[in-house]
């Protein structure tokens, strides 16, 4: 008990408040490092479940997929980025960005891990570098939930359903990139100074599921348009020179599933890497991305937030819709970051100006569950259905509640239900009106499944007038507004989360409710009217009552053990219902830009409001590890740190778990460490069994000589293995005397590999996850595999082409012509040992398409010559964009024009290339009959985002008489899309438009001369 009563003590104890601005300047580093692992593993949530390679029917002998079908391109590299952050009294903090599906707590700890044995062997002197300082206290692990990148780091088995199993190589590979990237930040130290803002911006996201129709009848859920519609910008400037500061860090805070190349086996960065590459060279800066609400945010994925001639349509658009939703983003950045400059910004929700001497300072404590439920729950079933006989049972759906058990059902829970003389739901409806706790929903524990530890892992940052709350857990909209409005400096703003009722109210539907008129206001002008459709009905007014208890309340007093009994349950009493959040806001200990960073150093699922929790089953509220008050749990906890660190006392209470769960942390961190020095044990060790690659690196396929636009150059050569290689391949442009670089890795260019070939595969029904194969090796290939001899052949593309999009190179986005070569790194392994070897291919000439045409040339009435500018086409078959049928127009109905000029969709035609290319527009018709509503797409037609089509700016026809004299007559748009020559032709002149003298918007011309007509009157 004395124990006990010590770590209460000592948990308990404010933080000292860090008020003092240092004398000092402060300083920041930036590093980004490459953790791009290996060709072979899976490539993320989407991937096919199943064995062997995609697309080229092999098997890789390094084993990296277990459940999911291996990669084999790698369309963007991955990166781990680190801003590191101290004030001048050297006060430091450090957040690093991975591309993982999730955090994970045993990761963030193996990195903590890493740099104190890393500070210890430099401070011994028996490794050169710098201290960094950092510890699990201070750093910040965030993730960008990426459903495209190998994710190995988790020994939880519940993930392995949504990736892959667990692997050694892998955990500890990660945690060294990411130190490395932290150590080099370090090294890089700089004076900077530091502002940021949150600003508007609703181009790339939607509600995942939208409005919903609660279990008792009420609306639930939320519109489509529902987001924080924000994005948050921190500025960091390197003013080593204080009369020239140079842009030094962007550090992003967007929440969005990426979800734009979804389930292609490619690995790649998706929307966060484009945004990244962009933001970068238009800035100078280096840009490091975290997640904020991706518990309900995801990519628009039809009409529900823009009409569809927005063009937003960005569900699975693959990486030209990357491209397109990045640039929307990077203009806003832009914007935000060029105004933080200035110091002011229009618009702007938060702002925080540029300073040089600000505090930082950082508190991470770990919390026990709720005491009422003191593990990680899963499933989160709803106990009303089961009233109703239909039972849910929890794990067997993982992570959903499992409904689809027909039979039981209908042959003896039915019946059972049926033969009773009282209804089941009509009972418990009795009891909750007699105050009898009945739960309202049922879980599993999830703990080992998915949370990897059971104590709640929390942390913020101060950084001057900034601060960064960090929530292990997948935040919900209703949750990062709360937060930010718990500590802004505006008073009596709190948000409780999206009231249906107000939006009733407005239409006159239901009478007003006056103790919600501040937060109808508010709702209204954070989200106003757009004519969405009220899901559920309105017509029981006592059930409608209670649902906006549901989320006004009170949440206050929700944990105290009096309250125990309806932790899972609800009283029947209206007032005594605890809602979504506790009101509490903390305006003097306020800030001027509040972070609601999620995705970070653990991983304890969606988080819905308690509102959401209660209303309905559903995916996102399976994953909830805290119960139905999760999202308040963490707010009002973060909230409290937060207002700690600007001087307040505002400690949670915390109860006799928090002490014991200090245990379980204990028992977290020797795993994590047991887990690293087993990886270090193992990997060499395996690496030691290793056959040579086979061959000598060397190009074997030279790219063409001439590439014109709207096709790619493609050079394929001999390199390493996969698991040794993952070649760096760059395009360099000839300019001004010298080879300079172009295209990389981050976008421009594409990587294939040729894996060993596979027979087949075979089930495997001892694998506890079910569904997964074996792969069958080619046994000649596979001989020659471990003979040292099987040579791994790798293809790298670029594309050159032109797109409406600015800044992906050069004007606009116009590949320019000129002299181009790629140049290849890579690794080795030969006899003895692996080695690096460069190569570097053919030059090639990129020059325009010059495919312009002018079509159906004719003499009109008047003399003057009419023309239409192409090519032009109507597309009359498609691959639904909804379904897996084909679209095809019937006979007699028009079919869908491209407007203006036809740009060619795609180089699939072309050999050698990149496999997963194809030409195949889709439809997306949106359930409207209105043609004006139907968008037609090509998303896989190419990597990179070409222009569909563009208009004419210049025309002339030429026009020669019998001697051979000819005069020019130039042409202007007219009518029904056609051009005409302001002048006429003579009579006995002939008339043709010649080579060069039809000119686009991007510059293209016709390459070869019309058809001949003569006026012979």
């Amino acid at each position: 008990m004395r124990l006990l009563a010590t770590l209460l003590l000592v948990l308990s104890t404010p933080l000292a408040a860090q008020t003092a601005v240092p004398a000092n300047p402060s300083r920041a580093g930036v590093a980004a490092v490459d953790a791009s692992w290996h060709l072979g593993a899976s490539a993320g949530q989407f991937s096919a479940t199943g064995a062997g390679i995609a697309r080229n029917a092999g098997f890789d002998p390094f084993g990296h997929a277990t459940r999911k079908v291996g990669s084999d391109i790698l369309g963007t590299r991955i990166q781990v980025r680190a801003l590191v952050i101290e004030d001048g009294d050297g006060d430091r903090v450090a957040i690093v960005a991975n591309d993982l599906y999730l955090p994970n707590d045993l990761l963030q700890r193996r990195l903590a891990q890493t740099l104190i044995e890393h500070d210890r062997l430099v401070s011994l002197g028996l490794k050169p570098g710098v201290v960094t300082g950092i510890t699990g206290e201070n750093l910040a692990m965030t993730s960008s939930h990426s459903h495209t990148s190998p994710f190995y780091s988790t020994p939880g088995w519940g993930t392995a359903i949504f990736q892959d199993v667990f692997d050694l190589r892998f955990y500890e590979y990660m945690a060294a990139r990411q130190a490395e990237a932290v150590i080099q930040a370090v090294a890089s130290l700089v004076p900077v100074r530091l502002g940021g803002a949150t600003v508007p911006s609703n181009d790339v996201q939607g509600h995942t599921y939208g409005p919903r129709t609660a279990q008792d009848g009420t609306p639930a859920g939320q519109p489509y348009d529902y987001t924080t519609q924000a994005i948050s910008l921190v500025r960091l400037d390197d003013v080593s020179d204080p009369a020239a500061p140079r842009p030094l860090a962007n550090w992003v805070i967007f929440g969005v599933h990426p979800e734009w190349v979804w389930g292609e086996e490619i690995v790649n960065g998706d929307l966060t890497h484009a945004v990244m590459r962009m933001l970068d060279r238009e800035t100078g800066a280096m840009t490091v991305m975290s997640q904020r609400e991706t518990g309900a945010s995801g990519p628009h994925k039809d009409t529900r937030v823009h009409a569809p001639q927005a063009r937003r349509e960005f569900q699975e658009s693959a990486f030209a819709g990357a491209d397109r939703a990045a640039r929307l983003l990077t203009d806003t950045l832009k914007t935000a970051w060029r105004g933080i400059a200035r110091g002011r910004l229009r618009g702007a929700e938060q702002f925080s100006p540029m300073a040089t001497h600000f505090d930082v300072a950082h508190v991470s404590q770990r919390f026990a569950p709720p005491f009422t439920r003191p593990y990680p729950g899963v499933s989160n079933c709803n106990s009303d259905e089961a009233f109703q006989g239909r039972v849910g049972l929890p794990i067997l759906g993982l992570p959903d509640c499992f409904y689809d058990h027909t039979e039981f059902t209908d042959v003896i829970v039915e019946p059972f239900f049926a033969a009773l003389p009282v209804k089941p739901f009509e009972i418990k409806e009795q009891l909750v009106a007699a105050g009898v706790p009945i739960p309202h929903s049922y879980s599993a524990t999830s703990f080992t499944a998915v949370e990897e530890t059971a104590a709640v892992h929390l942390q913020v940052f101060r950084l001057g007038e900034i601060v960064a709350l960090m929530c292990p857990c997948e935040q919900f909209t209703s949750q990062a507004i709360n937060q930010v409005t718990r500590l802004d400096k505006t008073p009596d703003n709190l948000w409780l989360g999206y009231d249906w009722g107000c939006l009733a109210e407005a239409r006159g539907l239901i009478p007003a409710e006056p103790a919600y008129a501040r937060h109808c206001a508010a709702q209204q002008a954070r989200f106003p009217e757009t004519g969405v459709a009220i899901p559920g009905s309105l017509e029981d007014l006592p059930r409608l009552a209670r649902s906006r208890a549901q989320i006004h309340n009170d949440a206050a007093g929700w944990e105290d053990l009096d309250y125990a009994a309806y932790a899972e349950s609800e009283p029947a009493e209206i007032s005594a219902i605890k809602g979504n959040f506790t009101h509490e806001e903390f305006t003097e200990q306020g800030y001027e830009l509040v972070l609601s960073v999620g995705m970070a150093n653990d991983y304890w699922g969606y988080m819905p409001e308690y509102r959401d929790y209660r209303s309905f089953d559903h995916y996102r509220k399976a994953l909830n590890g805290l119960g139905p008050h999760g999202a308040d749990y963490l707010a009002t906890r973060l909230s409290r740190m937060a207002a700690n660190l600007k001087g307040g006392d505002f400690a949670m209470p915390l109860n006799p778990l928090d002490a014991v769960y200090q245990a379980e942390s204990a028992r977290a961190e020797g795993l994590a460490q047991m887990l690293g020095g087993l990886a270090r044990a193992y990997v060499p060790a395996y690496e030691a069994t290793l056959p040579a690659d086979g061959g000598s690196p060397r190009i074997v396929t030279q790219p063409a000589t001439t590439v014109r636009r709207f096709s790619a150059a493609v050079v394929q050569f001999i390199g390493g293995s996969n698991y040794t290689d993952l070649p760096r391949v760059t395009v360099e442009r000839f300019s001004a005397g010298a080879w300079r670089p172009y295209g990389t890795q981050d976008g421009e260019v594409q990587l294939q590999l040729r894996f060993p070939k596979a027979l087949g595969s075979l089930p495997s029904p001892e694998n506890p996850l079910g569904e997964a194969n074996i792969a069958i090796p080619d046994p000649a290939d596979y001989a020659l595999f471990r003979a040292g001899m099987f040579e791994w052949q790798w293809t790298a593309s670029f594309e050159a082409f032109v797109s409406e999009l600015d800044n992906l190179g050069a004007r606009r986005g116009i590949t320019p012509t000129g002299r181009y070569r790629f140049v290849i790194e890579g690794q080795h392994r030969g006899q003895g040992g692996v080695a690096p070897y460069r190569l570097e291919s053919a030059e090639f000439t990129v020059i325009p398409w010059g495919g312009l045409v002018a079509e159906d040339l004719r003499l009109e009435p008047d003399g003057r010559v009419s023309f239409r500018i192409g090519p032009t086409r109507e597309v009359r078959a498609f691959k639904d964009a909804v379904g897996s049928n084909d679209v095809i127009v019937p006979e007699g109905e028009p079919g869908y024009p491209i407007e203006g000029i036809d740009y060619p969709d795609s180089w699939a035609q072309q050999e050698p290339r990149i496999g997963w290319i194809r030409e195949e527009r889709q439809l997306f018709r949106y359930g409207s009959a209105d043609r004006a509503d139907h968008q037609q797409y090509c998303s896989r037609c190419t990597f990179r985002p070409w222009a569909d089509s563009a208009r004419a700016v210049s025309a002339f026809v030429r026009a020669e008489n019998a001697e051979g004299r000819s005069r020019k007559l130039p042409a202007q748009p007219g009518a029904d899309g056609r051009w005409i020559t302001s002048g006429a032709l003579r009579s006995g002149e002939r008339a043709f438009i010649p080579a060069r003298a039809l000119v686009d918007e991007y510059g293209e011309r016709n390459e070869q001369p019309s058809a001949v007509i003569e006026r012979r009157d």
